[in-house]
């Protein structure tokens, strides 16, 4: 089963770059965070990567959702986690993780374009 508050609250980070810039430098002593942990986070805390590979997810959340976290998936694993923070940051891999987030967003939280 997938804890779907949490998936929510990990895809909120890492469809937002303004959060990704503050927390993931460091420049806020009592926040810290990074790309590799907010995947693992997204993917093993939620359940999520167990879903998928068991194929539970569309059942689960609806085949629109599934469809783009599988893509989500294969996004995170285009990402160069080996660049400098600033290069990852403006990535073409990372926007194209943030566009999906927002999509899985919206298709997961209908309310969410409203707030």
């Amino acid at each position: 089963m997938i804890d779907r508050d949490n998936l929510l609250e990990c895809l909120r980070e890492l469809a937002d770059e303004t959060f990704q810039q503050r927390v993931w430098s460091g420049r806020v002593p009592d926040q810290m965070s990074s790309f590799p942990e907010l995947v693992c986070q997204t993917f093993d805390d939620t359940g999520l990567s167990e879903a998928l590979s068991e194929g539970l997810v569309e059942a689960e959340l609806g085949a629109e959702v599934a469809s783009l976290l599988e893509r989500l998936e294969a996004a995170v694993g285009r990402v160069d986690q080996s660049l400098p923070l600033e290069q990852l940051l403006v990535s073409q891999a990372l926007r194209e993780v943030r566009s999906l987030s927002k999509q899985i967003i919206a298709g997961l939280d209908p309310q969410a374009g409203s707030r």
